[in-house]
C-alpha cells in the first residue's frame, strides 16, 4: 500500500501508474475537492503526453487542450527573432498540448478514481514516522494513515521534502511573479498553434489566439522580492491590470485589449520558484518526485512533464525491485541526470525574461543569429522525444 501525498499532476499519475504495477495507492490532499483544479494555462510537451500514455492514461486529456506546436519569439518592436519547436512526437502521437490547469487536474483526478483509487481531501501532512517495515502520516487534522512506501508529490514547497532532507536547500525565487488568464479575443487573427512571445522592456509577455473567440496569456513580471498570490489577492486584481498594462507602454504588443477584455477575471500564479541540487529525493521507505524534488522554472516548459515521467518510472521501479530503498535510489539514479538538466536550462531561460537593457540588447542578437544559423528541431530530442516503454524491465542501481 502507498500513501501519495498531494493531489495535482504528480500524486494521481504517480497513483495510476502504482495500480498498474499492482500496487494499490490512496492520495492525500491538503486542500478540498477542486481546490487544487485552478490555475492558468500550461503545456504539458510531448515527452509528458507519451507518459501518461505509458500507463493508458492519455485518453482522459482527449477533448482538453488545443495544440501548441511553435513558439514564435519577438523582441519588443515585434521584429521576429525566430520559432522553435515545442514538440517532437513520436509517429502516431499527439504533439505538445496547452491545457487549462484546473481542467487537466480534473481529468488525471477523475481517472484515478476511475481506476478505484481514493482521494482523501483535508488531509494536511504535518509529520512521518516509519520503521522497517511500514510508514505512517500524521495529518493536522489529527487522523493519520499508514502504508508500505510513502510519496511525497507536495510541489515545490513539499512538506515531505523536510522529512526527506531536513538540510534541504529552499525553492529559489527566479526574480519573476507571474499572472495569467483565458479572455475573450479582442480581434485578434487567429493563429492556431502558435504561442507568441514578447521580450519587453520591462515584463515578458505571452499569447496563444487559437481561434476568433479567446486569448490564452500570461506576463512575467521581473521584482526583486517574491510576491505571493495571496498577498496579490489580498490587494486586489483590480489594481492590476493597469500596472500589468503599463509595464508594455512603447513596447509593440498587444497586451492592453487581452488584459483588459478580461479584467475582472485576472489569474494571480504569484513568484516563480525553482529548486536546485536536491541530495537525496529519499529517506527510507519515504521518496519525494516531481516538483518536490526537483522544480523547474517554468520558463522551461517541463515542469508537469517531468513529474510525469517521475511518477510513471516510479511504477516501473517498485515493480521490479522488491525493496522500496534500492528501488527509490535506482529512480533518483535514472531520472536525476535529466531532471538537473532541464533545472538548469529554466533557470537560464528565466533569467533572460530578467535581463536589463544591455543584457536586453545581446540576448536580442544572439537568439537572432542562434535561430538562423544553429537552431535545428533535432537539438531538442533528448528533452521532448522521451519515451518510456512501461514493459521495460528496471534493474537496480549499483549501491
Amino acid at each position: 500500500m502507498a500513501l501519495v501525498i498531494g493531489g495535482g499532476i504528480a500524486g494521481p499519475t504517480a497513483a495510476m501508474a502504482l495500480r498498474k504495477a499492482g500496487i494499490d495507492a490512496t492520495i492525500y490532499e491538503a486542500h478540498g475537492p477542486g481546490a487544487e483544479h485552478v490555475g492558468a494555462g500550461f503545456n504539458i510537451a510531448t515527452n509528458g503526453l507519451d507518459a501518461l500514455a505509458a500507463i493508458g492514461a492519455l485518453d482522459a486529456t482527449k477533448g482538453l487542450g488545443i495544440p501548441a506546436t511553435r513558439i514564435s519569439m519577438y523582441n519588443r518592436k515585434a521584429r521576429l527573432l525566430g520559432t522553435v519547436a515545442t514538440g517532437l512526437p513520436r509517429p502516431g502521437a499527439p504533439d505538445t498540448t496547452t491545457f487549462k490547469r484546473g481542467e487537466l487536474f480534473a481529468a488525471l483526478a477523475g481517472e484515478a478514481a476511475s481506476r478505484g483509487i481514493t482521494t482523501e481531501y483535508h488531509r494536511r501532512l504535518v509529520r512521518i514516522e516509519q520503521s522497517d517495515r511500514s510508514v505512517t502520516a500524521h495529518f493536522a487534522d489529527g487522523t493519520r494513515a499508514s502504508g508500505d512506501v510513502l510519496i511525497g508529490a507536495d510541489g515545490v514547497h513539499s512538506a515531505t521534502r523536510a522529512y526527506v532532507d531536513p538540510d534541504a536547500p529552499s525553492p529559489r525565487y527566479t526574480g519573476l511573479v507571474s499572472f495569467g488568464g483565458f479572455g475573450r479575443n479582442p480581434g485578434l487573427p487567429p493563429e492556431p498553434g502558435v504561442w507568441k512571445m514578447m521580450f519587453g522592456r520591462r515584463a515578458f509577455f505571452g499569447w496563444f489566439v487559437p481561434d476568433t473567440t479567446q486569448v490564452w496569456w500570461f506576463i512575467s513580471v521581473p521584482m526583486d522580492k517574491p510576491l505571493s498570490r495571496e498577498e496579490i489577492l489580498a490587494e486586489g486584481t483590480g489594481a492590476w491590470v493597469p500596472r500589468l498594462t503599463g509595464l508594455f507602454a512603447g513596447d509593440d504588443v498587444p497586451v492592453e485589449p487581452i488584459v483588459r477584455a478580461q479584467a475582472d477575471e485576472l489569474i494571480v500564479v504569484g513568484a516563480e520558484y525553482d529548486l536546485p541540487n536536491m541530495r537525496t529525493w529519499a529517506r527510507g521507505r519515504v521518496l519525494i518526485i516531481g516538483d518536490a524534488a526537483h522544480r523547474a522554472s517554468t520558463s522551461s516548459g517541463q515542469g508537469a512533464s517531468m513529474a510525469m515521467e517521475d511518477a510513471v518510472t516510479l511504477g516501473q521501479c517498485l515493480r521490479d525491485i522488491d525493496d522500496p530503498g534500492r528501488a527509490f535510489a535506482t529512480l533518483q539514479h535514472l531520472r536525476r541526470p535529466r531532471t538537473d538538466k532541464i533545472v538548469a536550462l529554466g533557470a537560464k531561460t528565466a533569467s533572460s525574461k530578467a535581463a536589463g537593457p544591455l543584457a536586453a540588447a545581446m540576448r536580442d542578437a544572439f537568439m537572432k543569429l542562434g535561430f538562423r544559423f544553429f537552431y535545428k528541431p533535432e537539438s531538442s530530442a533528448w528533452l521532448l522525444r522521451n519515451h518510456i516503454d512501461w514493459d521495460e524491465r528496471i534493474t537496480p542501481a549499483k549501491a
